[in-house]
């Protein structure tokens, strides 16, 4: 980052990559504890490369739910992850501005998103709220 004028920086400057993925047939379970081994909040789904859809903590906990049964939790965490996961959440390109990134945060209420290339639809990285504050935090 030394070096790099403020409005210069690109979302591949500051992006996590490589990151931890799942397949849309990964259990629900398994995907669970590849957030808890990678520390993470948010797993891309990808097939072939491509991503196919993106999934939180808190898509979990919404198909866990505060009031299903035990019997009802069980066999959700046996669900494929393409039943519970988000399939149009906002993605970025590696090549846009880290202030359009934060724009796309500000828009949509979230904290992480899959970075893509554009001409390919391959997943390359992640952004996250995180990894813009580890930049701001150098700066100061």
């Amino acid at each position: 980052m030394t070096g790099t004028h403020r409005t210069g920086l690109r979302v591949k400057d500051l992006m996590t990559a490589p990151v931890a993925v799942a397949d849309p047939g990964t259990r629900v379970r398994d995907a669970l504890e590849l957030l808890r081994r990678h520390q993470i909040r948010h797993l891309p789904v990808v097939s072939d490369g491509r991503l196919e859809g993106f999934l939180s903590e808190n898509d979990i906990r919404e198909t866990l739910g505060f009031q299903a049964d035990d019997w009802q939790v069980r066999e959700r965490l046996d669900w494929a992850v393409f039943r519970v996961m988000n399939e149009d959440a906002p993605r970025v390109d590696p090549e846009l501005s880290v202030a359009d990134a934060i724009q796309v945060f500000l828009t949509t209420k979230t904290s992480a998103v899959p970075v893509v290339e554009h001409a390919s639809g391959e997943l390359v990285g992640i952004l996250s709220t995180v990894d813009i504050l580890r930049a701001a935090k150098a700066r100061f």
